[in-house]
């Protein structure tokens, strides 16, 4: 990796040379080559670096906007899952009370001695039976 850097490094090097030493031997022979393509080239250059500032300033708000739209996509993926999770309870309970042996619940009367004795401490505790609580204070 080293070698890569050097030698693009070396090349680039003597090609600034180059241009620069033509540049001089241009000046002192007071001769132009290429002055129609250079000033294409030189308009290309111009735009090219206008286009490279634009880049730079949609570079410098990039983050702002990443942030922004990474919230949004947060959000969305948010209140899509609560909608899944709202219709999946809802199905839930949908197969629970089908398949429940409650759905037809009758109250009975209980076959447990004790728990009649129970019911009827209760209703003579509180009256009538119906309250379960008393109010203590």
């Amino acid at each position: 990796m080293p070698i890569v850097a050097i030698s693009i490094f070396g090349v680039s090097l003597v090609g600034l040379t180059t241009l620069f030493a033509f540049k001089y031997w241009e000046r002192e022979r007071s001769i132009i080559y290429f002055a129609l393509q250079r000033k294409k080239l030189d308009r290309y250059a111009r735009v090219t670096k206008l286009i490279m500032r634009a880049l730079n300033e949609y570079a410098q708000e990039l983050p702002g906007h990443a942030v922004v739209l990474a919230r949004q996509g947060v959000h969305l993926g948010a209140v899509s899952f609560a909608q899944f999770a709202r219709s999946a309870e809802k199905r839930a309970h949908q197969i629970a009370d089908l398949v429940s042996h409650k759905r037809g619940f009758e109250r009975r009367e209980t076959h447990s001695t004790f728990l009649k004795k129970v019911a009827e401490h209760k209703s003579t505790l509180n009256g009538n039976g119906d309250e379960q609580f008393t109010d203590r204070q």
